[in-house]
């Protein structure tokens, strides 16, 4: 089932659209090297875990996303990852058949449930932390107490592979679903069976309570999400969606679930409408895992395109937005009053300084603010000196001819910083013009004085800057200059293409240019320059970052240019043997067999930079 998943979240993967950029996702995690099966909030809301095809267990940091550890135990995907209730362990089920207990401060395993015939799919918490709940490819759900070595309970659920499993807030009902489309119901402390909720027409994906427990929502191949209230056994709303819903999970307040479909898309439900009333499509896979924030104000996703995903819920973010509207009301009231006040003192004549006071008062009862309370206290002052001495106006009027100087001063610094700037974005199309003209001396000193302004260099006119320099005759300087790298790849690119390889291995600082590539078309120049220099030994000549020599074996790999892959890990493997990952090993060995190196030339000296 998981491969007609992976296959069809890369058929029905939705393209990311202006609509995706304007998405409530706060992070994207790259979650490890395979695809994600599940994801977890911690209960204090600070971590989530997530784990899949990589058999392994991250934890990561909400806030920062950073990577906070890595639990490793199971030897094959791990199809579901939990918090216990007091988020101070996991629970994880794996395919290799075992259900595994980790420590969450830790990450060390401290137990290990072994029982199902065959893999393990799911494996879930009871609400007492002490029990729980596990499901597999063998069709029976076992009830295991933390530290037991065998179940205290089993029960013979289904005659297919369990992939959903939920316990309810109370404890006291356990759901499941299988390749059956049938829910099926039983009592957590007995075994019995309690009820079959019969409705949907393929396999269960998901199955989650509501946090009241009086309603359980269900995910399934048959491309709909269905809400059951469980005093009754009745099917409240069908939610449909476009594709298999393989995920769901209910808000903390129980007023709106989230499914996640294997089109990538996630869709936000009310539970008392059909109608979806945002969609999320950042994704580029199959969403196989949804968790909500303890909160309720994030929502994280697990997918088929290996990534892990962090979302503001919509009710977070209009709440947040009315909050911004709020303070910007009152930053606005605040600025008006405040400003008011700060012109009035301007002329700070009695009448002016009362009025004043009254503004810097008005201001504070929309923000307290330092600076306000500041003048308001100086303002206060004022007014009771010149209540009691009038001399100290004429103090008062120097101070505000000194603050006019002071004024005036600034107004010329701003005057002049604008004459540069004017400069630095007129200085391009004169250096162009000039050089369009045919004065070359002219357009070099304008191109001097932008430098000496510290103009931006990419606004300057490529191919103009090019044709400069040739013309007088000093085009090799350009690889001296600070442009940007792009510009320098275009004219080795132009050298080459005219079989001047001297100048285009110039331009290119004899290869130490590949250290500030990062597209892979870039290193694609780079090859080809490479091969129609017939393996310039200038070209390679400068002592390269790792991740380059990595990246140009690649592009030679592209280029068919064995014996160049050769050239680049060669020396990769003689200054930075540690740096050699397996992918480069196979490469070399590769590149090796297909173009033998003939008889070495004597050690290349490499330039430290």
């Amino acid at each position: 089932m998981k491969k007609i998943y992976l296959l069809l979240s890369f058929v029905t993967a939705v393209p990311q659209t202006a609509a995706a950029a304007e998405s409530l996702l706060l992070k994207s995690i790259r979650g490890g090297s395979g695809v994600i099966y599940s994801v977890a909030f911690a209960p204090d809301g600070r971590h989530i875990a997530s784990a899949g095809v990589d058999k392994a267990v991250r934890i990561w940091d909400v806030q920062t996303g950073s990577l906070v550890k890595t639990l490793k135990g199971h030897s094959n995907f791990i199809d579901s990852v939990v918090f216990s209730p007091d988020g101070k362990r996991l629970l994880t089920a794996a395919e290799d058949g075992t259900v595994k207990l980790w420590d969450a401060a830790s990450g060390t395993c401290t137990g290990t449930f072994r029982g199902h015939r065959d893999s393990g799919l799911f494996a879930v918490f009871f609400p007492d932390g002490e029990r729980v709940a596990s499901g597999g490819y063998d069709g029976i759900i076992r009830l295991w107490r933390a530290g037991a070595r065998a179940p205290y309970r089993t029960l013979r659920a289904h005659s297919g592979y369990i992939n959903a499993l939920a316990v309810s807030p109370d404890g006291h009902t356990l759901a499941s679903g299988s390749a059956s489309p049938v829910v099926k119901l039983w009592d957590a402390e007995t075994g019995a069976p309690k009820a079959s909720l019969e409705g949907h027409k393929g396999p269960i994906n998901a199955l989650t309570f509501s946090p009241s427990g009086d309603q359980l929502a269900s995910a399934s191949d048959d491309r709909s999400a269905k809400i059951w209230r469980l005093k009754d056994n009745l099917c409240l709303k069908t939610l449909p969606g476009n594709s298999p819903v393989l995920s769901a999970a209910f808000a903390p307040d129980g007023s709106h679930i989230y499914t996640g479909n294997a089109d990538s898309s996630i869709n936000v439900w009310e539970t008392n409408n059909e109608t979806p009333l945002r969609t999320f499509t950042d994704h580029s896979g199959a969403v196989r895992a949804l968790a909500l924030s303890p909160d309720g104000t994030n929502l994280v996703s697990g997918s088929f395109d290996k990534s892990v995903k962090l979302w503001l819920t919509p009710w977070e973010a209009d709440r947040r937005e009315r909050e911004a509207r709020e303070e910007e009301e009152r930053a606005r009231n605040y600025a008006l009053h405040y400003k008011a006040g700060m012109q009035l003192l301007f002329d700070p004549t009695l009448a002016n300084l009362r009025l004043a006071s009254a503004e810097f008062t008005q201001a504070l009862t929309f923000k307290q603010e330092k600076e306000c309370a500041d003048k308001l206290g100086e303002t206060a002052a004022a007014i009771k000196r010149i209540e009691t001495q009038q001399q100290r106006l004429k103090m008062l009027g120097l101070m505000a001819l000194g603050g006019i100087a002071v004024l005036l001063v600034i107004w010329r610094v701003i005057a002049a910083a604008r004459g540069k700037a004017r400069a630095r974005r007129v200085y391009p199309d004169e250096i162009k013009r000039e050089t369009l003209l045919g004065n070359y001396d002219k357009a070099l000193g304008l191109y001097t004085e932008f430098k000496a302004l510290k103009g931006d260099m990419t606004k300057l006119h490529k191919l103009e800057l090019k044709e400069l320099y040739q013309a007088l005759r000093i085009s090799e300087d350009l690889a001296k200059e600070n442009l940007p790298y792009e510009y320098l790849l275009s004219y080795a690119q132009a050298y080459a293409a005219d079989a001047n390889y001297r100048l285009a291995a110039a331009m290119l600082r004899s290869g130490m240019l590949a250290d500030d590539f990062t597209r892979p078309e870039e290193f694609d120049s780079f090859a080809a320059i490479y091969k129609q220099a017939r393996g310039s030994e200038s070209l390679l000549a400068i002592r390269l970052k790792p991740a380059t020599y990595s990246a140009l074996a690649e592009a030679f790999v592209r280029a068919q240019d064995h014996a160049g892959c050769a050239k680049a890990l060669e020396l990769k493997a003689n200054y930075m043997p540690a740096d050699m990952s397996p992918r480069d090993k196979e490469l070399l060995e590769t590149a090796r067999k297909n173009a033998p190196v003939p008889q070495p030339p004597p050690p290349l000296k490499i330039m430290e930079i």
